[in-house]
């Protein structure tokens, strides 16, 4: 499976500063720092690139109190940041009004954090190990969110010359086959570690065709940037571009390279051979994550309803004429994300035209379509965060709420739990928890992320005095058999609860500390698929520790020693 990406800013999502279970100064974080516990949340999901916009009848569906709530007081919140939105009005919001928003598919901003060196070490960052979709939160305070896009006019008086090109960013990411480093005998560790992750399938010789669309002759030279990795044994990869050699690559063993070279102007052109050959042996192979392609390309935007892309610093106003821009239906709309800036642009003879002010720093520009290239949020899923570190428990469960119904009203998760805060199960405080919960606290809403669970544990251990045991109730999975929606719904995973750690999966590792292997509180699973088999395991949990204090004699612990034959 390929995906190709025209002008996706590239930087902007590989060196994005994230926080999740990592050392801020003295501090650590939890992922959770930016939640407010008296404040209502509604969470938004976003699996691809581009501006949002929630309408005031999806607002109302969701019972917010609108008549309540003027619109300069809305916040959004993103990987644990507020981000800026933009509103029609400061006040009540009417039929007409609405939120929009530049949200950004999940990659890797949470993944890295699973990896002792991400940048050597993950396969692809483009792509991320659990989920495409990413969430966002909207919420609501009495002083107001502090994150907005002005409203900026487009002056198309006393125009410098055009600009000619744009430094365009062109890329193929890969996400076919997914491997992970392993020793001569095929035995792999459960932990992150180099080359984990999806890309292409592995080939002794592979050409990849780069097509960049509308290349600028006569401008600058290009920068190709690859990132590919390799299996066991010696490697001399030939990495050649359109018969031409780059490099040859020389190396041992299991290697995630990431390689950048500047392609003369003249070589760039609409179909580019990029060839790799392994010629230490048929066994020298390599897998390709994905390949960018940096190069000025002339102001053409394909006839696209939106379209992504930057620009460097500049000190004085630029005029752009964009041309193949689709603004049927609509009229185009300029955001510049870094300014935090929405223009409403000028549509003349098939051409936009935009007088783009001065910026200090280089911009990640969206041209939209403001109505065929918007994308409508159907759905605000509310979310009502549980304030953990008030709380205080000795034995936790964690479970998936799937699993509280047998059908009939019999909720044996909460059973299990009231027998251990019973004498006989062992007088300790308990307290379930929700999986989903565990997502979109500690884990920035991403579900399936086994980071969320990890960085759970961990505030519980500093905050929860009396902590003990940590107890898993459901069915896990290595993450590569649920990562795609068909295999989610598929039945072999109907009964998938709770995520593990890595693959194999290793339960021990959700809970690692420091030296990234002993848990921080003892944790175990019950693997339950069904709901009936809680049931079973309590009564076999109630059945052997009502004999446990049983004479110690031969014949009172003979019970101990019988099994079923078959």
């Amino acid at each position: 499976m390929k995906k190709t990406l025209f002008a996706l800013s590239f930087l902007t999502i590989f060196l994005t500063s994230v926080k999740a279970q990592i050392i801020n100064g003295l501090d650590t974080l939890y992922g959770n720092e930016w939640i407010n516990f008296d404040q209502s949340y509604f969470k938004i999901m976003v699996a691809e690139d581009g501006i949002y916009r929630v309408s005031q009848q999806v607002l109302s569906d969701a019972n917010l109190p609108l008549g309540q709530i003027n619109g300069n007081q809305f916040q959004l919140f993103h990987n644990g940041e507020e981000v800026p939105i933009y509103l029609t009005t400061d006040g009540l919001l009417g039929s007409n009004d609405y939120i929009e928003f530049f949200g950004q598919k999940n990659t890797s901003e949470l993944d890295r954090h699973l990896f002792k060196d991400p940048d050597a070490e993950m396969m692809n960052p483009l792509y991320s190990l659990f989920t495409d979709t990413a969430a966002y939160f909207l919420t609501w305070k009495l002083g107001g969110g502090s994150l907005r896009y002005e409203t900026i006019p487009n002056d198309l008086t006393n125009l410098p010359a055009k600009e000619e090109y744009f430094m365009a960013t062109h890329v193929l990411n890969y996400f076919s086959a997914f491997s992970k480093k392993s020793n001569s005998q095929g035995i792999s560790s459960s932990d992150y570690g180099v080359t984990e992750g999806y890309s292409n399938a592995f080939a002794n010789v592979q050409t990849i065709t780069i097509n960049p669309p509308n290349p600028y002759a006569g401008g600058p030279d290009g920068q190709l940037d690859i990132r590919y990795g390799t299996n066991i044994g010696s490697h001399q990869q030939l990495i050649t571009l359109n018969d031409q050699p780059l490099v040859t690559d020389e190396f041992s063993d299991f290697q995630v390279r990431q390689l950048n070279f500047d392609i003369p102007n003249a070589q760039l052109t609409s179909a580019m051979a990029l060839k790799f050959q392994g010629l230490a042996s048929t066994t020298d192979r390599q897998r390709v994550a994905n390949v960018i392609l940096r190069y000025p390309a002339l102001y053409k935007f394909g006839n696209q309803p939106a379209f992504i892309f930057d620009l460097p610093a500049a000190s004085a106003v630029r005029y752009l004429e964009i041309e193949n821009f689709n603004a049927s239906g609509g009229n185009p709309v300029l955001y510049d994300l870094n300014n935090r800036t929405r223009m409403a642009v000028t549509y003349e003879n098939g051409l936009v035209k935009i007088a783009l002010p001065p910026s200090s720093e280089a911009v990640q520009l969206v041209l939209v379509n403001d109505a065929a290239g918007v994308k409508p949020v159907g759905q605000l899923i509310p979310v009502s965060f549980i304030d953990y570190a008030a709380l205080n428990a000795e034995f936790i469960i964690l479970s998936n709420p799937k699993l509280y119904d047998d059908g009939n009203g019999n909720n044996y998760v909460q059973e299990y739990a009231d027998y251990r805060s019973s004498a006989t199960g062992g007088d300790y405080s308990t307290v379930i928890v929700d999986v989903q919960q565990v997502y979109d606290q500690f884990g920035w809403g991403l579900n399936r992320h086994p980071l969320s669970i990890r960085d759970f544990g961990h505030f519980v251990k500093k905050n929860w005095a009396e902590v003990k045991y940590f107890f898993v109730v459901g069915k896990g999975r290595e993450y590569p058999n649920v990562r795609t929606s068909a295999q989610l719904i598929s039945t072999s995973n109907t009964s998938y609860f709770i995520p593990t750690y890595g693959t194999p999966g290793s339960d021990n590792l959700l809970l690692a500390g420091s030296d990234g292997f002993t848990p921080v509180i003892p944790v175990g699973r019950i693997a339950v698929s069904k709901v009936e088999d809680i049931r079973i395991y309590l009564d076999k949990v109630q059945q052997f520790e009502a004999n446990r204090d049983l004479p110690q004699t031969i014949a009172d612990k003979a019970w101990m020693k019988q099994g079923i034959s078959t």
